[in-house]
């Protein structure tokens, strides 16, 4: 086992998630968030550049020298972050902003599922009629229309709308993650077969954890600014709780 390329790759990775989340908190002057992310992406550079000299490396990183590989590892990568970045954001809007209790959020979450199926089993066909580049980059155009709708959603939007939305986004995970993998796997020779799966798969499980902690980030920045200027005349405390979550505010707002 490459037990220090799996060391860099860990601290580094735990380092930048660490920075990205604390980051809202913070602010960017502050050495926690500039010092854990300058040191996460600097052991991941040292990762990359030890994974190519030692003789067993972790990830095989001349793989990422056939195009097919690369792009499809990409795009597998995106449709991770995608996915989880969505269940983060859309989960608690609905349950904290439009006040759905946590069995109607899971079957809201429907449409999604279906269409991940439906995409799924069309994608096949679609792959052996158009080849694998046509359906990931269809897949993935339809994962951006569905995601650029929710970004337009308030929280009086009815449901009609977002639930079009997520079947849209469940169409495109099952267009865009079989034929990605499969444009993965035939980019490599039988004998790599495992190998070249297993990093992909590790990448995609990198981007699922980037996705939560990127766009949380990027949703909590947002929601401290817009909620800044309602917070006078409120008590330290209070202002405290309803800064720290959506669900923390409409508790404050309820008293």
């Amino acid at each position: 086992l490459d037990w220090l390329g799996a060391l860099l790759l860990i601290v580094g990775m735990t380092a930048l998630v660490y920075a990205i989340i604390e980051q809202p908190a913070l602010g960017w002057s502050d050495w926690h968030v500039w010092g854990a992310g300058g040191a996460g992406l600097a052991l991941l550079v040292a990762f990359g550049l030890w994974e190519l000299r030692v003789g067993t490396p972790l990830i095989d990183m001349h793989l990422f020298g056939r195009p097919r590989f690369l792009w499809g590892t990409v795009a597998f990568t995106i449709v991770g972050f995608a996915m989880m970045g969505v269940l983060f954001v859309i989960t608690p809007f609905f349950q904290s902003v439009q006040g759905a209790s946590a069995q109607v959020t899971g079957l809201r979450l429907l449409p999604m599922i279906a269409g991940l199926l439906v995409g799924g089993i069309v994608s096949e066909r679609l792959g052996r009629l158009f080849g694998a580049k046509i359906v990931v980059a269809l897949g993935l155009l339809m994962m951006a229309a569905g995601l650029l709708v929710l970004s337009r959603v308030e929280p009086a939007t009815g449901f009609g709308i977002m639930a079009a939305a997520l079947g849209v986004i469940g169409v495109g995970l099952g267009f865009g993650m079989p034929a990605a993998l499969d444009a993965v796997l035939g980019a490599l020779p039988p004998e790599q077969i495992g190998a070249g799966s297993g990093i992909s798969r590790s990448i995609q499980n990198l981007a699922s954890t980037m996705g939560p902690s990127i766009l949380g980030s990027v949703l909590a920045n947002s929601y401290g600014a817009t909620l800044a200027p309602h917070l006078a005349g409120l008590r330290a405390s209070a202002a405290a709780v309803a800064h720290g979550s959506v669900a923390g505010a409409i508790e404050v707002a309820a008293r």
